[in-house]
């Protein structure tokens, strides 16, 4: 697939919301979610040509900090993973589903929602969640599109990360579904120029991956088959950079609707 790029002279002003620390291994690296989320869009930029100044990244600790951005200084709003359930009734969950919201009714904010961030703005609106009975995604996993997601992507399946178990049942209305899986029919959603998701994990790498694969393993993950699988295709490859480059080319200009329906 070819992607180019389109942006004028200010960068894009992208406001992380981390809703998780990492662990220890991983933070050596990263620092924070904002910092795995920025080498993400930073593959996507050089897969568009683009320069990192061109890109203005802030990130907001939302479990721990009451502060969130101000939704007028900015272009996008990220929502990265937790290990808690996007469903709880915990204040700062409820907090960050009602600033979806508000982003939601800003015009000129789009907003990216990654695994966790993707069940939270199904939650503002106004789906459910629940455990998947069909188990856990973990690891490098095909995800196949649909359409649109075709039309998207400039391919028929998707490879990315995946480390889940609660899931969406269903795609709230007048969002066009992106893909799905044997485990998960819920995949992704888009609105064009507004919202767009990923139910896997992008942003994530192998390395990445292993490390939260043995920390699993260390907190007495019980499915080993599946676990011992997981590992096998941790470092497999996979679509980050498109993925990346997608999201971006949606932040510049996201996608007509009617072009998406196309197939």
């Amino acid at each position: 697939m070819t992607v180019t790029a389109d942006v004028g002279k200010n960068p894009l002003r992208l406001a992380i919301l981390e809703c998780d620390p990492l662990i220890e291994p991983i933070r050596a690296k990263y620092g924070s979610y904002g910092g795995v989320v920025t080498a993400f869009f930073n593959a996507g930029a050089e897969v568009l040509g683009l320069e990192k100044e061109q890109l203005d990244f802030t990130s907001w600790d939302v479990q721990n900090d009451t502060r969130y951005p101000n939704l007028d200084q900015i272009d996008a709003i990220v929502i990265t993973e937790s290990r808690l359930s996007a469903f709880e009734d915990v204040p700062w969950i409820t907090a960050l589903a009602d600033f979806t919201k508000k982003a939601l009714s800003k015009e000129h904010v789009r907003i990216i929602g990654l695994c966790f961030g993707h069940q939270i703005i199904g939650r503002a609106l106004g789906v459910v969640g629940k455990t998947n009975s069909l188990g856990y995604e973990m690891s490098v996993c095909s995800v196949d599109l649909t359409p649109p997601g075709q039309h998207l992507f400039g391919q028929t399946e998707l490879a990315v990360h995946q480390m889940h178990h609660d899931i969406i049942t269903s795609y709230p209305t007048n969002v066009l579904p992106l893909g799905s899986s044997a485990v998960c029919s819920t995949q992704g959603m888009l609105i064009s120029r507004k919202l767009i998701t990923l139910q896997g994990h992008p942003e994530f790498n192998g390395e990445i991956m292993l490390q939260l694969l043995n920390a699993s393993d260390e907190l007495g993950f019980e499915d080993k088959a599946l676990w011992e699988d997981a590992v096998r295709r941790a470092k497999e490859p996979h679509d980050a950079a498109l993925i990346a480059a997608t999201f971006l080319r949606f932040l510049q200009g996201g996608f007509d609707e009617q072009w998406l329906k196309m197939s």
